[in-house]
């Protein structure tokens, strides 16, 4: 789940990742709103979603409502997710989004996070009803659509030590100490060539 800005100096870099840590702090405490259109073909993840963010009708012309701002970001579920689901086959959905509005970036990162959770449940249900390791298959492929305007970015990937702190995948990662370290500090580390994971202080 990551962010992107664009090559900025260090001060500027880091008055965007201050700016982007008071965004997901304000998600934190005013919750979720995600429109979702195609409710009716997967009631199962819609309800899954429900319980952390509130649900409402997606607008007809999704694509339009992000770029202008009325939305953070938009699910789109097509007619065919439950017969895909059912065959054992990756379920499309379709998250519409634009990543150089870094006021919806937060939220963007926390339906994805809940994207990938009900993905990892699923598939731990199937596997395990199998007798088989719940690593062996993904039931979820997320298609984003990015109506942010080409160029060169810096990928960031903002933690909440206390999501992370709660997710198995995360736990496996190589910065995970980092996660158990954070305390008011931010911490960053360096993944690769203008690719960093920036673990965000701790809720007060």
């Amino acid at each position: 789940m990551a962010l992107f800005f664009p090559l900025l100096g260090p001060l500027t870099l880091a008055g965007a990742l201050h700016f982007a840590s008071q965004t997901m702090q304000k998600v934190a405490r005013e919750g979720i709103t995600l429109p979702v259109a195609g409710r009716e073909h997967a009631p199962n993840l819609v309800a899954f979603l429900g319980a952390e963010a509130r649900i409402v009708p997606a607008p007809a012309d999704p694509e339009a409502a992000v770029r202008a701002g009325v939305y953070d970001a938009i699910l789109v579920i097509p007619p065919e997710f439950g017969a895909r689901l059912r065959e054992g086959k990756p379920a499309p959905v379709r998250l519409v989004v634009d990543e150089s509005r870094q006021q919806s970036l937060s939220v963007v990162q926390a339906v994805r996070g809940l994207l990938a959770a009900w993905g990892h449940q699923t598939a731990a249900q199937r596997l395990v009803a199998r007798g088989l390791h719940p690593a062996v298959v993904e039931p979820l492929a997320v298609e984003t659509i990015d109506l942010a305007t080409d160029g060169k970015y810096v990928e960031i990937d903002l933690i909440v030590p206390e999501f992370a702190e709660a997710d198995q995948v995360t736990r496996e990662q190589p910065w995970f100490p980092l996660v158990l370290a954070a305390k008011q500090a931010l911490l960053v580390y360096e993944r690769g060539e203008r690719s960093f994971v920036v673990i965000l202080p701790r809720t007060p």
